[in-house]
């Protein structure tokens, strides 16, 4: 049936990979390389048994980005966030909200879901371009990143150091990071 339809799309309608096919594809290449719905249904278990956080989060974060883009919430939000912002303020509250965001939304495609509508929605209202405002809300994602423990675990790991050895340093370095970005994105030209 999978590779029917995908016979369908590509040869019969001759349209062009999109995320239905792309889907499709991956779901039929998962089979192909399982041999049988048995072993698949077994390594989707083990699979979700692991990453199940992952799989709820996204779910998530896609219904609050329809809920921020579809409806009327995105776009208070972003009169609300250039009510409180001048073209000067804008990068450094941009990213302290970016900041704050990345520790409850730990991923960055997560994170630019949900924000990201409303940064550029803002930036507009406020008149900065939307490329300063993107690479505002980055400093607050990169803060998210260096600030959380997360990714200092695994590298201590991988260089078999306990990860409290150089955690701080990782702190000096979001602080440093911080000022030096917030500066460059408000003043350099973008």
């Amino acid at each position: 049936m999978l590779t029917g339809w995908l016979g369908h799309h590509f040869l019969v309608k001759r349209l062009s990979l999109d995320i239905n096919s792309l889907n499709t594809t991956l779901l039929f290449l998962t089979f192909l390389l399982h041999r049988n719905v048995k072993q698949f249904t077994h390594a989707v278990q083990r699979g979700v048994e692991a990453s199940w956080a992952v799989i709820v989060l996204y779910h998530l974060y896609a219904g609050v980005a329809g809920l921020i883009q579809f409806t009327n919430v995105g776009e208070r939000a972003a009169q609300m966030a250039a009510s409180i912002s001048t073209a000067a303020t804008f990068p450094l509250i941009t990213a302290v909200a970016g900041t704050v965001f990345s520790f409850f939304i730990p991923s960055s495609g997560g994170q630019w879901t949900i924000q990201g509508f409303v940064t550029a929605k803002a930036a507009m209202a406020v008149g900065v371009s939307v490329q300063r405002a993107i690479l505002s809300l980055g400093i607050g994602d990169h803060m998210g990143n260096l600030i959380t423990p997360f990714w200092y675990v695994v590298v201590g790991g991988i260089a078999r150091l306990d990860f409290r050895r150089f955690f701080g340093y990782g702190l000096i370095f979001a602080a440093i990071w911080f000022v030096i970005g917030v500066i460059v994105f408000t003043f350099a030209p973008c």
